[in-house]
Order: structure tokens, then C-alpha cells, then sequence
């Protein structure tokens, strides 16, 4: 990457964050978005980017709002990670095209990793590397009432992003202390747009 460098990461771009995963070793992103709630969904913005790039990417949601599947023109009823946890679909029911680009999404569906235990943590682990061997990037939008489990999910070839509106200082404040006090501290900040009718911005 090549973005500005702050006291707690580096400040990049949806480009130059499509860039140096194109130019990178990093295969997967978890992206924690500081304003969902007001259509800055950084996981949208960026697997949108990857696929109009070239890349085969999908956007795993595992933030039980909603909000992804709804900027993604998805059905509020559509089958999602929620009914893949619970075994009672596959993998490929699970996987869903964004209405208004190529990327696959899949949809949340009301699942809720902060009360899964040892062995839906180590399902999930695995349904993660399933989507991994399909795709050439994986996208996953995280929940922030999950901190305590996000390192179950990192590894090496995974980076950790920060996504939050231009304007607003994302790097600093109660979010990045919980990723602190969970050992994560090798951070990507990003500024998200707004999400319009379901398109990137």
C-alpha cells in the first residue's frame, strides 16, 4: 500500500487499497465500517471496486443489520450466512449477486457471531477458507459488537480495515482502543462513500 502513514496505520484509498491487493499478497479483507448506519458501508465500496477490477471478490456480512443486503438491492427474506452456520444451506445457496454490479455478496441473514461458540467459531474459520479457495478476494464486513472475536478470523494474508466517511478522524477513539486491547494494532484506515441507491460511490 502507499497511503499516508499515521500513529496507528496507513490512510488509504478504495483505489489504492484495490491496487495493492492486485500488486499484494493480501487475499482477504475484514472491514469494520464506523458509519453503517449512514450508508458508509466500506466492505460494499471496496468488493464493488474489486470486481470492476478484474478480480473475482465476494462480500461476506457478519454484522446481523441488514444494512449490506439492502445496499446490495437484496431481498430482506434472501438465505444468508445465518442459515450456512445453522447447516441448513450450502455454500452456494448462500452466495447472491449485488443488484446493481457483478460482485456476489453474501448476506448476514440475522447471524450473530457474539454468541457463537468454540465450534461455530471454528465452523466459521472454515466456511471463510471455502470462500477463500473460490474467490481471488474475499471481502468480509464485520460487526463491532464482535471485537473480542476478531482475531479468531486474521491471519497473515488478511488486512484490517477501517472504514469511515472523509472529514472523520477514524483513527483514533473507542474503536481502535478495543482493537488494541484485543492485540490488533497493524491497521488500513479508509474514507468510504456514501452509498447511493444501492451504487459505489
Amino acid at each position: 500500500m502507499s497511503g499516508a502513514r499515521t500513529g496507528t496505520g496507513e490512510v488509504v484509498t478504495a483505489g489504492e487499497l484495490v491496487a495493492g491487493i492486485h500488486h499484494g499478497a493480501i487475499r482477504r479483507l475484514v472491514v469494520l465500517s464506523t458509519w453503517s448506519d449512514r450508508q458508509h458501508i466500506g466492505g460494499v465500496e471496496i468488493v464493488r471496486r474489486l470486481t470492476a477490477s478484474g478480480l473475482t471478490s465476494v462480500l461476506i456480512d457478519l454484522t446481523r443489520e441488514g444494512r449490506v443486503a439492502a445496499a446490495m438491492g437484496l431481498r430482506p427474506d434472501c438465505v444468508g450466512f445465518a442459515a450456512l452456520a445453522e447447516g441448513l444451506s450450502s455454500l452456494t445457496d448462500v452466495i447472491h449477486r449485488d443488484h446493481f454490479t457483478r460482485a456476489h455478496v453474501v448476506p448476514s441473514a440475522g447471524y450473530d457471531m457474539r454468541f457463537a461458540d468454540g465450534a461455530k467459531l471454528a465452523d466459521l474459520r472454515l466456511f471463510l477458507a471455502a470462500f477463500a479457495e473460490a474467490y481471488e478476494c474475499t471481502v468480509t464486513e464485520y460487526d463491532r459488537d464482535a471485537i473480542d472475536r476478531l482475531p479468531i478470523i486474521l491471519d497473515e494474508e488478511t488486512a484490517l480495515v477501517i472504514a469511515g466517511p472523509p472529514g472523520v478522524d477514524a483513527c483514533s477513539g473507542d474503536l481502535v482502543d478495543a482493537l488494541r486491547a484485543v492485540g490488533v494494532e497493524d491497521l488500513l484506515f479508509m474514507e468510504s462513500s456514501r452509498l447511493a441507491t444501492g451504487a459505489a460511490g
